[in-house]
């Protein structure tokens, strides 16, 4: 079950947070600055960046999904982290601000990816780093997302994560997601005395 964004991005925060000091910043000799929250990018708000220490950006990483209206933002809680939205969105902020990699998370599983280059088209199959099925808001999981990630950068080969099993993840998100769209629906229809019989 995804947790509430406002908690995932709380907990997110904290944990990579408590992980790059304990660590004195330097992970596999890759040397990072400190986590931002709610960074502007272009009329835009990312959730969370993580930058090198120079100041460049490393990870944008989004726990939500947010709609733009002519009243403001709107923000989806519960989403599909493979959905092209959500995808879409981090990869704008990602490319906006230069950094290397994005990621989607509503809690429950964490997808990380390599930012394209300039004029290079994204796609799944090419550009897929890290799948996290399931991604626990624990010091673990962070811990082994933030050892990929500075494996990644530092050129220490690392297994990328298999085109198989990234796509059954991303089914079983899809799956996820549809149900706790229709739970509703389904509560009305067995409620619905018509129907039932």
């Amino acid at each position: 079950m995804a947790l509430k964004e406002a908690k995932v991005e709380g907990e997110l925060y904290y944990l990579i947070k408590t992980i790059l000091k304990r660590n004195d910043y330097e992970i596999h000799g890759v040397e990072f600055g400190d986590i931002e929250r709610q960074h502007k990018v272009d009329g835009g708000i990312a959730d969370l960046i993580v930058p090198f220490s120079d100041g460049k950006h490393c990870l944008v990483i989004e726990c939500k999904r947010k709609i733009i209206k002519p009243s403001g933002f709107r923000t989806i809680r519960d989403f599909d982290v493979f959905g092209s939205k959500v995808i879409n969105q981090a990869l704008n902020y990602a490319v906006r601000l230069g950094s290397r990699t994005f990621a989607t998370t509503n809690g429950a599983r964490l997808a990380l990816f390599r930012t394209p280059k300039t004029g290079e088209p994204f796609r799944f199959d090419t550009h897929r780093l890290l799948v996290q099925d399931p991604f626990k808001l624990e010091e673990k999981s962070v811990e082994e997302l933030l050892d990929f990630l500075a494996k990644w950068n530092a050129g220490i080969p690392v297994r990328l994560v298999e085109i198989d099993w990234f796509f059954i993840s991303r089914l079983r998100s899809f799956v996820d997601f549809l149900s706790k769209s229709l739970r509703p629906v389904t509560k009305k229809l067995k409620a619905d005395k018509v129907f039932s019989r």
